[in-house]
């Protein structure tokens, strides 16, 4: 068997292709811990994402309230809380995202 052809099978320099069944428990360990650690990061990633939408919608109310009080730049602080709008709605957009667990 040609060297660049154990690399796509996968199988051994020494061409067995057998494994220790302590070792394959390891191996298997760790793609648990591996899958678990993945969950934990998507939950925070679902956790973040949320709190950063509901800190630009509370963003989004006083740059509502600014530009309701403020004449000479009213135009400009509107821009600011359509953006925060926006903002909060693509956070929520990740948090329901990787909420599903595709």
């Amino acid at each position: 068997m040609a060297a660049d052809e154990r690399i796509h099978r996968a199988v051994p320099a020494d061409g067995s292709q057998h494994f220790e069944a302590g070792a394959q428990r390891a191996q298997d360990k760790d793609w648990f811990s591996v899958a678990a650690r993945s969950d934990a990061l998507r939950q925070g990633l679902v956790d973040a994402a949320r709190r950063l939408a509901a800190t630009e919608d509370d963003a989004a109310r006083l740059y509502g309230e600014i530009a309701s009080h403020s004449r000479n730049r009213a135009d400009d602080v509107r821009r600011l809380a359509e953006h925060a709008r926006v903002s909060a709605r693509r956070a929520r957009e990740i948090a329901d995202h990787y909420s599903r667990g595709d």
